[in-house]
């Protein structure tokens, strides 16, 4: 049921069963196959931008308790152990795998002081960032409010999960 290419078309996710639909993009939204359960039922999508918006409408209507733990779901950035492959080649792409000494133990306290403050980890759609820029990001956000920064890493995570559609889909 793929093209050949690695890729799904869209056609083929609108003739999916729930199931197959959940196996295929399950794992768009970390650890979290709800967002795609739910999102099926918004089918027929008529481009990748449709399935991402779908996707994205689920991941915004979660009550407070199941968007904690999407926002949970992710895995700290440059962790030494890494739950799930798209995180891992993610964080490795950035660079945030085997950093020095100095930014290691500064990306430590921050992502640290920003899950003691927030209530989860940092989260930061890395793709086309480097180390440096990531603990720029990381610097400013901390100095965000509560709500700020749960919109602020929702935004983040639908734009980590657009990443993986694009990659994903034609």
């Amino acid at each position: 049921m793929s093209t050949g290419r690695g890729a799904l078309l869209v056609a083929e996710l609108n003739a999916m069963d729930r199931e197959t639909f959940v196996e295929a993009l399950g794992d768009v939204y970390e650890r979290t196959p709800d967002v795609a359960r739910q999102a099926w039922g918004r089918r027929p999508f008529r481009d990748p931008a449709a399935v991402a918006s779908a996707m994205e409408a689920v991941a915004r209507s979660l009550a407070e308790p199941e968007l904690l733990r999407l926002l949970r779901a992710h895995p700290e950035l440059g962790a030494a152990a890494i739950e799930g492959r798209l995180s891992q080649s993610e964080q490795h792409r950035a660079g945030l795998q085997g950093i020095d000494g100095v930014r290691a133990d500064r990306l430590t306290a921050l992502r640290d002081r920003y899950r003691l403050r927030f209530g989860f980890p940092f989260i930061v759609a890395v793709r086309g960032l480097g180390v440096d820029q990531v603990l720029s990001c990381l610097e400013e956000r901390l100095a965000r409010s509560p709500d700020e920064e749960r919109a602020q890493a929702l935004d983040q995570v639908t734009q980590i999960a657009w990443n993986r559609l694009r990659d994903r889909l034609c």
